[in-house]
């Protein structure tokens, strides 16, 4: 958000600092694909608290996700407010206006840890009428993976059991549990799905990429498209193949030199299951998608082992230190739960536009090359 625009800060419940203040009506305007102003731009006049209950987007950063989801659940501003206030989260809403273009955005942060962390830990997110979007699944394409202990956390994440940590990480229950490990990528969550016969590109919101208002979405899109018949030769209708798509720098730079190898697939689901680690491998190889480096299939591992494994750079092409790693537990052959570590050193969206000192879009691959 540029600083010549005027802005007015507003207290986290939704209410205005000042007493019985309500926002002048204003216009939502969302950028398009040519970064022009969209045509589903609407006026708005009312106070912040019943703006609170107009669903928007917050799925560009993950620690994002958690805000959303105490915000859609929640029965009022003041319900919306008490699980802030669980959850140690703290936000600040900003209305701006420049011209005849507003601008709502939120940032979050836990507690002063997070603050050490970084003073940017959440992303500003443009405010979107649900009515301007529809998901296609009736859902969220893909939801947020717990902690393990000791991994850096953001707003609203959590860490699995100390039971649970233990199976992954130094104790199997039995000869049943395989622990496979793989390399956490750092870019933006996106999903292909074949729905009602045909392939969509998704966020990880649900939403369609095609009507994201970041460019990167819009690129995947049609990167799908270009791919549609190895998506139709991989995936049986109602399934879905979750990756990372690594176009735009988010918190770690990649050298990337293959379009095919701008998202690389993490998992592939049946409805609500999760298919288990070979039937998926094989499908993301069907698509021509690669997976997620595997640095260990067998008993549980450790995470100063995992990291080793992992090496300074990972196996993806990073150019800085790797995020992290991510443990699936599989039991009898079926998924049974999973985890993540990510390192403290990793500032989140350290690339993107509002977070650091970037202003512009930061590339791992040209974009005008990527379809």
């Amino acid at each position: 958000m540029a600083e010549d625009q005027k802005s007015r800060n507003i207290e986290h419940d939704g209410s205005p600092k000042r007493a019985g203040q309500t926002l002048p009506s204003f216009t939502v305007a969302f950028p398009s694909a040519s970064d022009g102003v969209s045509p589903h731009a609407r006026p708005w006049t009312g106070s912040l608290a019943e703006f609170l209950q107009v669903p928007f987007d917050l799925s560009v950063a993950e620690e994002n996700d958690s805000i959303e989801s105490l915000r859609s659940t929640a029965a009022s501003p003041a319900d919306f407010r008490a699980s802030l206030r669980r959850n140690r989260l703290s936000t600040e809403w900003r209305h701006a206006r420049k011209d005849s273009r507003v601008t709502l955005a939120v940032s979050a942060r836990r507690g002063d840890d997070a603050a050490r962390s970084t003073s940017r830990l959440a992303v500003p997110m443009e405010a979107r009428m649900e009515n301007d979007r529809k998901k296609p699944l009736g859902r969220k394409a893909y939801g947020s993976t717990p902690h393990l202990p000791g991994s850096r956390v953001g707003p609203g994440d959590w860490h699995i059991s100390d039971g649970q940590a233990r199976i992954l990480t130094k104790h199997p229950r039995d000869r049943h549990d395989r622990i496979i490990v793989t390399e956490k990528l750092d870019g933006s969550c996106v999903v292909v799905a074949r729905h009602e016969g045909r392939i969509i590109a998704l966020t990880r919101a649900g939403y369609l990429a095609s009507d994201s208002p970041f460019r990167m979405h819009h690129v995947f899109a049609n990167w799908v498209a270009k791919r549609e018949d190895e998506f139709l030769a991989a995936l049986d209708d109602g399934q879905r193949m979750a990756g990372e798509w690594l176009l735009q720098a988010h918190g770690t730079l990649y050298r990337i030199d293959d379009a095919d190898h701008l998202l690389v697939a993490f998992a592939v689901f049946d409805g609500d299951r999760r298919l288990p680690h070979d039937e998926a491998r094989e499908r993301m190889s069907r698509a021509g998608v690669p997976g997620a480096a595997v640095i260990h299939d067998g008993p549980s591992l450790s995470v100063d082992e995992a990291l080793e494994a992992l090496g300074t750079h990972g196996l993806h092409g990073a150019l800085e230190p790797v995020e992290g790693a991510v443990w699936v537990c599989e039991r009898k052959g079926r998924f049974d739960f999973l985890a993540k570590h990510v390192v403290h050193e990793k500032v989140p969206g350290f690339y993107l536009p509002g977070i650091g000192r970037f202003t512009q879009e930061v590339w791992n691959f040209p974009p005008q090359k990527a379809i």
